[in-house]
Order: C-alpha cells, then sequence, then structure tokens
C-alpha cells in the first residue's frame, strides 16, 4: 500500500488508508505500507497516532516544495523588475511533473516490496505516487489498484501523467458516482475495471433517533476555510437575523472575515484539535456547516470526507452546495437537513430559521442504512474484493455501488 499520507502525517487522506490497513488484515490481507519518512508539504502537520499492528516502511522525501516556491518568487521577482505581468506558462513545475512529491523517493522501496506481495495499491493524491506505482507494478508484473480519494484535477501535461497512469491499472477505484461517471465517460475502454469506494466514517456508530438540544443555538464549521469555501454570506444573514442565543463556532484555522463580523455576531474558535476532540464538538453542536466550492468542474462530484462524520454525528447538516453526490448524501442520508444553492442569501436565511425555530425540538438522528453502507470496515470488504478480483486476473466493475 503506497499511502504518502499516512501517521504522523494529520490530513483527511490519512484517516482512509488506516482504516483499510487496519480492517483488511481481517478480510485474508496482509497490507505493508509504504509512506514518507517526513512530509515536506508546509501545511500538513504530524500529530495523527501511528497506528498499531501495521507494517510500515518509510522513505525520504526531498524539499521540492521549498525549492519549488523559491524558484518562483525568484522568478517573479525578475519578470516584475524587466516589466513582465506573468511568468511563461512553459516554465512551471506541473508542466514537467505531476507534484512537488515526486521527491518523494518511494521507487527503490516499493520495488522490494512489490516483489513480495500479491497487489500494489496507491493511494492518491499525490499524483506522482500513480505513476511511481504504475512503474513498480509493471516491473514487479503485479496487479496495480489506483484509488482516487479525489479526482486528478489536473490539465495540459497533468492529463497525460493521468491517462499513462490509469491504463496501466487493473483497477480504478473513484470516491464517488459522479467521478466514476465522469473518468468512465473519458476512458470507456476502461470502465470495467472503475469502482466506486466514498469515504466513510470510522469507529463505532449505533443508528440514534432525533435529540432534544437545550442552551445556545451553536452553528459549527470544522475544518478550513480557502479559496470560494467561505463562511461570509452565512456570516451576514446571522449578523442581520441578530438572535441573541446563537453562536457561530469555527474549528480549526481562522478566517479574516470574522473580524468582520466580531461586533455582531457571538463567535467562538478552537484552534486546530485532534480528531477525536474534533469529533467530540460536532456532536456537541445543534447544526453543522458544511459549504463547498461552486466555481471548479469538480464541484458536482466533489464530497469533503468531514460529510460522512458530521452525518455520522447525528446532528442536523446546513449545506451550501450545488446539485451533486454531496447534496445527493446528505438528502439522502442526513436526517433534518438543510440544503441550499451556495452563497443564495434568502435561501440561507429560510433554512437558519427553519433550524431555530425547531432548536428545541427533537431532531436529527443518525440513519441506519447510512451506518450500514459507509462504515469502514464494510468499505474495505469492497476493496477486499477489488484486490481478490485484480489478483485472479478478473476486472471489478461489476461492483456496484450501493
Amino acid at each position: 500500500m503506497m499511502c504518502y499520507f499516512f501517521p504522523p502525517i494529520h490530513s483527511v487522506g490519512t484517516y482512509r488508508s488506516v482504516g483499510f490497513a487496519q480492517h483488511l488484515q481481517e478480510l485474508g490481507w496482509t497490507p505493508t505500507v509504504l509512506s514518507v519518512t517526513k512530509t515536506r508539504i508546509p501545511w500538513e502537520r504530524s500529530t495523527a497516532p501511528v497506528p498499531d499492528g501495521v507494517d510500515i516502511v518509510r522513505a525520504t522525501e526531498l524539499p521540492l516544495h521549498g525549492a519549488s516556491a523559491f524558484y518562483d518568487a525568484v522568478l517573479n521577482k525578475v519578470f516584475r523588475f524587466v516589466g513582465a505581468r506573468t511568468t511563461p506558462g512553459f516554465l512551471g513545475l506541473s508542466d514537467w511533473v505531476p507534484d512537488p512529491q515526486v521527491a518523494w523517493l518511494s521507487r527503490r522501496a516499493a520495488m522490494r516490496l512489490a516483489r513480495q506481495s500479491d497487489c500494489v495499491y496507491v493511494s492518491c493524491s499525490p499524483f506522482s505516487a500513480a505513476v511511481t506505482g504504475a512503474i513498480v507494478a509493471r516491473r514487479c508484473r503485479k496487479p496495480l489498484v489506483l484509488d482516487f480519494r479525489d479526482p486528478w484535477q489536473g490539465d495540459g501535461p497533468q492529463r497525460r501523467f493521468e491517462r499513462w497512469a490509469i491504463e496501466r491499472a487493473d483497477a480504478l477505484i473513484l470516491n464517488t458516482p459522479r467521478a466514476m461517471t465522469a473518468y468512465a465517460d473519458r476512458f470507456p475502454r476502461l470502465a470495467s475495471r472503475m469502482v466506486v469506494i466514498p469515504n466513510g466514517f470510522d469507529g463505532a456508530v449505533e443508528p440514534r433517533p432525533a435529540v432534544r438540544r437545550t442552551g445556545t443555538f451553536t452553528i459549527m464549521h470544522v475544518g478550513e476555510f480557502y479559496g470560494s469555501r467561505r463562511p461570509d454570506t452565512l456570516l451576514e444573514v446571522l449578523a442581520d437575523l441578530n438572535l441573541p442565543d446563537v453562536e457561530f463556532v469555527q474549528v480549526g484555522p481562522a478566517l479574516d472575515s470574522f473580524d468582520r463580523f466580531s461586533s455582531r455576531l457571538r463567535f467562538r474558535h478552537h484552534r486546530t484539535v485532534p480528531r477525536e476532540d474534533a469529533l467530540a464538538l460536532m456532536r456537541s453542536a445543534s447544526l453543522l456547516y458544511l459549504k463547498l466550492h461552486s466555481d471548479t468542474v469538480y464541484a458536482p462530484f466533489a464530497v469533503p470526507a468531514k460529510t460522512y462524520e458530521y452525518l455520522s454525528s447525528g446532528v442536523p447538516v446546513l449545506a451550501e452546495c450545488w446539485p451533486g453526490d454531496a447534496s445527493n448524501l446528505i438528502r439522502d442520508y442526513g436526517i433534518d437537513a438543510e440544503i441550499v444553492a451556495p452563497d443564495q442569501r434568502d435561501q440561507l436565511r429560510t433554512a437558519v430559521e427553519r433550524a431555530y425555530l425547531r432548536r428545541r425540538d427533537p431532531v436529527g438522528g443518525v440513519h441506519p442504512l447510512f451506518i450500514e453502507r459507509y462504515n469502514r470496515r464494510a468499505l474495505t470488504v469492497r476493496l477486499a474484493a477489488v484486490l481478490d478480483a485484480v489478483v485472479t486476473g478478473r476486472e471489478p466493475g461489476a461492483l456496484t455501488w450501493p
């Protein structure tokens, strides 16, 4: 299992691989994880506990992230000095390599481990690992499973890297139904190799009925805001409503717009906390807020990993998202959920008022079908079926979802 994102790296991509590695051992597979010794991604933290009972081998990564940033800074200064407005695109790093993690020196260790294994599984991103995994599997004559827990969002030269790796895979795992449809449309000849295994939740979750909550009405967001994924429209609505017992809680990095609303809203901010603490905070909220990007081609099939944790908490969800896999998931399994189009003030106001009016009523709960389909062990059963198929020369495309 080539998993760059693995503890102690604390990242949204980490826990999918950890859950798979742990549960595969119950299903007749013995995983060996190849990960990085120390991540060079500057914003990633290394605070996640390393799981017991998983054989982990680590390989060094060279500091290409830092070198690339330094190169870009120097190049920008040079071009500004000579009066140019932009730098020429052909000098960009993404024109030459899939991503900076190409400097993860994993090939030698991967070759050694692949010779001792029945299958090569690669968790992507980083997508450079897909290229390395394809080379290794081909040279060692082992079946290759690529797990795109997010789509490969590349253009130009990136599309060539992507096609090259996918054409050499015995199975391609996509994380949502629409992602699979999109890839099957692009690679129709390879559609029978594709299967959906969504992200899910870890731990034991029982079907829970609606709960009556008292006290402050807490709207909570867990995670990071960036790009078009900002809460400004919701904050404007809350400020206009001026409800005295409503509080907005951010668990994760702060946002500059919080200062603009601090005099008109009750705020509570928890800096990034351990995952178990974040899950406990989710369960204490009145409403869990989710904002999806609205300006990318991948928006219809983007489902943030925290969506599954939100739904497993039993707390109603307020989601700003366009129709797509995320809205379908929340509509099908989110009890008392509110779904609105991004940045629509009137829709947001109505949704918040509706949730606020039933704040003393029993609301929320965990859907039993959600637990059955999206717990990590059930998803690992699907992964084991894919591995069983490729090592016996079968194509896994008959595994439909759900």
